[in-house]
């Protein structure tokens, strides 16, 4: 019965190679790294692993905090914008008001003249 079963799978596994299968069952051939090594992984050592974590930590840290500084920038011209125009539209609001109390008291101070003229 064993040599049965070996000349089974000669039989198989010669008939796998002519038609370019593996011959190999996959349970046989087939290891949790096989995915790894595909990408050049599974032959690291584990100090490789540890400088691919702290690179990608590294990374991730560097974004958010360039994120986080470009958002405080893009806040900072914000309110400096918005400041600049209040300044500005009280600045314009001052001296309308300073041209209308002047031209309100010219106007008083030539009316009281030309009364006293006239009156005199």
């Amino acid at each position: 019965m064993i040599s049965r079963i070996s000349q089974r799978s000669i039989r198989s596994s010669a008939k796998c190679r002519r038609l370019g299968l593996n011959p190999m069952p996959l349970a046989r051939t087939h290891h949790a790294t096989e995915g790894w090594r595909a990408i050049g992984v599974a032959d690291w050592a584990w100090w490789d692993l540890v400088v691919v974590v702290v690179f990608v930590v590294v990374v991730v840290v560097v974004v958010f905090f360039v994120v986080v500084v470009f958002l405080v920038l893009v806040l900072v011209v914000v309110v400096v914008v918005f400041v600049v125009v209040v300044v500005v539209v009280l600045v314009v609001a001052v001296v309308v008001v300073v041209v209308v109390v002047v031209v309100v008291v010219a106007v008083v101070v030539v009316a009281v003249v030309v009364v006293v003229v006239v009156v005199v």
